[in-house]
């Protein structure tokens, strides 16, 4: 008995180290830039992301189920009220958890600045860019648990707010099964493009941080810039649009601008780094 209660209090112990092991090591919670970002909140869970993708395909082959079985869309469609009564609660939240993370990262480093520990950061025998990677990562671990929490309420509930939309716009009688795949493909972006906007905005609080004195000038300077951003990249969907430009501006756009915005950020990051 006593053996066997060992060898739990040794898995909780060791949980810390090895739950998040299949992450990059400037990722991971034992990595001591990350574990110094998060200082007593590293018991946070694991993101999840095999229930999410696997929920994911079992949708994708539901949607391309309606080809040849349409009566199918009977059963979907009244979802809608559930998917539209959950859409803005989750736009609410997902608001919530950017401003957490832009005000977070951008006040991060500004007080590694005000304190003059940026040096001694520096300092870490690693490249810079991996140092800037994990601080970004350790800002990601504090609110790992509300992204994962967001995603999984888009993966769960948006499918048939989408089916409506793109069955409106392109009747399957005249396009085929293209609307199916307009709606497998923007589920799947509506997904992805969650860590990747979450990651760009810490990102841009880094930077931001760095170059902005004041905590509060940092923050607000942060938000303003994640707004612009979010008005730009929507914009162009208050326009009529062909197929292959809504398949761009809803669908590869907001895969894409996010991973410009980023390696720009860290780009301007390292050059402001290089000149301490």
């Amino acid at each position: 008995m006593q053996t066997t209660a060992t060898q739990l209090i040794r898995q909780i112990l060791s949980a810390r180290y090895e739950i998040d092991q299949n992450y990059p090591a400037w990722a991971r919670r034992t990595d001591p830039i990350v574990r110094r970002q998060l200082g007593v909140y590293w018991r946070v869970m694991t993101p999840q992301f095999e229930p999410i993708l696997t929920w994911y395909f079992v949708q994708c082959g539901i949607v391309l189920l309606t080809a040849p079985l349409p009566f199918l869309f009977t059963i979907i469609l009244p979802l809608v009220i559930v998917s539209v009564g959950v859409l803005f609660p989750a736009l609410y939240y997902y608001g919530m958890v950017l401003y957490g993370l832009a005000t977070d990262s951008s006040r991060s480093m500004v007080n590694e600045v005000e304190n003059s520990t940026l040096t001694l950061l520096l300092m870490t025998p690693k490249p810079r860019l991996q140092i800037l990677l994990s601080k970004i990562a350790g800002v990601l671990w504090k609110q790992s648990e509300g992204i994962t929490i967001l995603i999984s309420i888009v993966a769960l509930t948006q499918l048939p707010t989408l089916i409506l939309m793109y069955l409106n716009l392109y009747l399957p009688q005249e396009f085929g099964i293209m609307p199916q795949l307009l709606v497998i493909a923007s589920l799947g972006a509506s997904i992805f493009r969650i860590p990747l906007e979450t990651f760009m905005v810490v990102a841009i609080g880094i930077y931001v941080g760095k170059v902005t004195p004041g905590r509060s000038a940092a923050a607000m300077s942060t938000l303003v810039l994640v707004i612009f951003y979010f008005l730009l990249v929507n914009m162009p969907r208050m326009i009529a649009l062909t197929v292959i430009a809504r398949l761009v501006v809803e669908i590869i756009l907001p895969l894409i601008a996010p991973l410009i915005v980023i390696g720009l950020m860290i780009g301007l990051t390292l050059r402001e780094l290089d000149h301490d």
